[in-house]
């Protein structure tokens, strides 16, 4: 079995920047909003995003635009899905 390719990126972060991480969102987009408001989230924050986005939840769809929009920051970083 092939496994895919490997890539490792460094990330230079400057010092006192934010770095917040969360992960299996599950289509809880009013829940995730919740949590970015509550921890002051803002666009100058490193935000990196692991694992399911969607599925389980209500608002799977509404959940992955959000998302894709988020990610048009070159501060946030999705990786999803847990295997």
């Amino acid at each position: 079995m092939d496994l895919p390719k490997l890539t490792i990126k460094q990330l230079e972060i400057q010092q006192g920047k934010r770095i917040l991480v969360t992960s299996d969102i599950h289509g809880h987009l009013s829940y995730f909003k919740k949590v970015l408001k509550k921890a002051g989230y803002c666009s100058d924050d490193l935000l990196i995003i692991i694992g399911d986005i969607i599925e389980k939840g209500p608002e799977s769809l509404k959940t992955l635009r959000y998302v894709m929009d988020l990610s048009k920051n070159r501060n946030v970083f999705v990786l999803i899905n847990n295997k």
